[in-house]
Order: C-alpha cells, then sequence, then structure tokens
C-alpha cells in the first residue's frame, strides 16, 4: 500500500513495486491521478487497485486498511508518502499553515504506521514499513521552518516506532527515506519554475522520483531484512555539502 500514489514519488514508487511483482493498492485523495497511476500499471501487465484516501482521517484509514485485508488477506508493505509544505517565513505563518503542514506530513505518518503495526501483527512473515521524511528533516536547508518541524518529527517518529516494535519482537521493520531536491509535479503548485527544475537535474542538484523510488523497493524487499530504524538518505549528496538558496529545493510529493 502505497499512499500519495496519484503522482511523484508515490506514483514511480507504486510502478517499481508493482513492477517487482507487489499487488499494489495506490492510495490518494485525488481519485482521478491515482486511477491514472494503476491504469498505467495495469497497461503495463502488473497489479494494482486504486483506493480513494484521505490519509489525515483516521477512520478513512481503517477503512482502506478494511479493503486490503477483504481483498487480498494482508499488507506486507506500507509506504507512508503523502506530504505538502506552505511556503514562507515563520513570522508570517498561520496556525492554518501549521496545522495543514502538521496534519499532512507527520498525522498521516502517525496514522499509517499505527494502522501498519496492527494489521502486520496478523501476517506470518511480520512487514515493512517506510515513512518518507525528508532532508529538511535533518538539517535546516531553506524550508519553511513548520516543514523542517514536521519532517523532524517523522524522523523520531519512525526510529521510535522501529525500536519499540523491536522490543517487542513484532517482526515489523520501520525505515525512513530523506529525499532531497525531487522533481515532482507538487513543486509547481509552490510556484518553482520547471527550467529551474530540469537545469538543477543536469547539473546533479535535483533528482527524479524514480531515485526515491529504488530506495523504497529496496526497503520493501528481503535484500533489507536486517535494517531496522534506519535513515537512508538519497539527496545527491545535498547534505554533504554546503546548500545555497538555489538548490534547496522542496521535496514535495
Amino acid at each position: 500500500m502505497v499512499t500519495g500514489g496519484g503522482r511523484g514519488i508515490g506514483r514511480a514508487s507504486c510502478e517499481l513495486l508493482a513492477k517487482a511483482g507487489a499487488q499494489v493498492i495506490a492510495t490518494d485523495i485525488e481519485v482521478a491521478s491515482v486511477n491514472a497511476t494503476v491504469d498505467q500499471i495495469i497497461a503495463s501487465g502488473g497489479k494494482a487497485v486504486a483506493i480513494e484516501h484521505d490519509a489525515t482521517n483516521e477512520a478513512d484509514w481503517k477503512r482502506v486498511i478494511a479493503f486490503a485485508i477483504e481483498h487480498y488477506g494482508a499488507v506486507d508493505v506500507l509506504v507512508n508518502n503523502i506530504g505538502a509544505c506552505v511556503l514562507g517565513e515563520l513570522k508570517d505563518a498561520t496556525e492554518s499553515d501549521w496545522r495543514k503542514t502538521l496534519a499532512v506530513n507527520l498525522d498521516s505518518t502517525f496514522l499509517g504506521t499505527r494502522e501498519g503495526i496492527n494489521t502486520m501483527l496478523n501476517n506470518k512473515n511480520g512487514g515493512a514499513i517506510i515513512n518518507i521524511s525528508s532532508i529538511a528533516g535533518l538539517i535546516e536547508e531553506t524550508s519553511p521552518v513548520t516543514y523542517c518541524a514536521v519532517k523532524g518529527g517523522v524522523r523520531m517518529l519512525s526510529k521510535a516506532a522501529a525500536a519499540e516494535a523491536k522490543r517487542k519482537r513484532y517482526n515489523i521493520r520501520i525505515n525512513s527515506i530523506y529525499p532531497g531536491g525531487i522533481r515532482t509535479p507538487g513543486k509547481h503548485q509552490y510556484g518553482i519554475d520547471e527550467d529551474l527544475m530540469v537545469r538543477q537535474v543536469e547539473e546533479g542538484v535535483m533528482g527524479e522520483a524514480i531515485d526515491i523510488a529504488r530506495g523504497v523497493l529496496f526497503l520493501a524487499s528481503d535484500d533489507s531484512s536486517f535494517i531496522n530504524g534506519s535513515e537512508l538518505v538519497i539527496d545527491g549528496g545535498a547534505t554533504a555539502t554546503i546548500l545555497n538558496s538555489t538548490s534547496g529545493i522542496l521535496d514535495v510529493d
């Protein structure tokens, strides 16, 4: 199951997981976009189903998990992918800005991780939960303060949940991924110029959604069976350098 499967990192992850043989449940609040993802997967010979899903809503999580159990018997891998960012300085941020950033990025990850654990406890072979954070959750890289704060929350939620699952012997691995600048459709909502994104991809400053999807596939697979509570940074080396204002592009899904 992949949230935010209608575009960007979510769509690339759905397509790559399906290509690897997974039966994919792609969820998104935007029905048309997630249907397009699933249509593409099926046209390519993969197996997938689309479901409308507000990942910030507790009741909706219970509904989609119940759907998965009814149709597939289990959820083996869960990718908490949705994200959003409200641009601007902290001095200008409204409570509404904060609540939206918190809900979309952190509340959804909390709910997904909790519901993922509860359903995977019934799996014979456990499961894997993959939470998409951001390098903004590791370093200050010109992202808004609110976004940095909640992505940092995703980081610690993932690590603490992984530690708890290990202590309780749940056989559930929980890891997180930290994209750097990734060219995704969501960035256009924030006034980020397409020509700038293309140039930064060519210069190695930005990556593509498939770069993150490859990390998702690795953490979902048996190849990462001994990796738990870890942080996979996929940023083209951005966190190893001093970022300037032109390279601090958000990894909005």
